[in-house]
């Protein structure tokens, strides 16, 4: 089974969105960062799912996160 790598850089900025987000509405800042990760999940199990964006860099691949 695939699983996402989460780069400290990364780690970083989700603990960055969740603080900054967390002063107003923590426990909307919580499901965010939840959906984040989950959604990391998902397309490292079936990461065809996300179109491509070669225009953007070679191999990337997109893939939307509503915020509701």
């Amino acid at each position: 089974m695939s699983r996402p790598f989460f780069s400290p850089s990364s780690r970083q900025d989700l603990a960055e969105i969740l603080e900054s987000t967390a002063r107003d509405k923590p426990g909307a800042a919580a499901r965010f960062v939840q959906k984040l990760e989950d959604a990391c999940w998902t397309l490292a199990k079936t990461p065809a799912m996300a179109p491509l964006r070669e225009e953007l860099a070679s191999s990337l691949r997109a893939w939307p996160i509503p915020l509701s």
